[in-house]
């Protein structure tokens, strides 16, 4: 499992708010199956006995970390990156000092939402 994930205390969890979703949700756009679960908050699968659900998720999390299917990108003044929030397991790293880091998110309105309601 993520080592921050361990690192937190029971106390630490207890104050976290208690959800329920699929780990298989759909795409709000495109409609396709896409993984929904994170290693700093998914905790355990419904349905599941304790090991294996632990099991899963470690799968998951270690898979998600593999460096042999993940990308890193190395900044340079100017560079942009995009990606789609909902496809993309992305984390950003604390390698930039002594830089500062300065992000600008946008993110495109949900599907159905008419273009004069739409912020700038």
């Amino acid at each position: 499992m993520n080592p921050r994930s361990r690192a937190r205390t029971a106390s630490d969890r207890s104050q976290q708010s208690s959800y329920r979703h699929p780990v298989v949700a759909l795409h709000p756009r495109t409609g396709d199956e896409i993984l929904f679960v994170n290693a700093g908050f998914t905790r355990y699968v419904v349905g599941l006995p304790p090991d294996r659900s632990e099991a899963l998720l470690r799968r998951l999390f270690d898979a998600f970390t593999d460096p042999a299917i993940g990308f890193a990108h190395h900044w340079r003044p100017g560079d942009v990156a995009v990606w789609d929030e909902h496809r993309t397991v992305h984390r950003g790293p604390s390698d930039f000092a002594p830089h500062a880091r300065k992000l600008h998110r946008r993110s495109p309105p949900p599907p159905g939402v008419p273009t004069h309601l739409r912020r700038s």
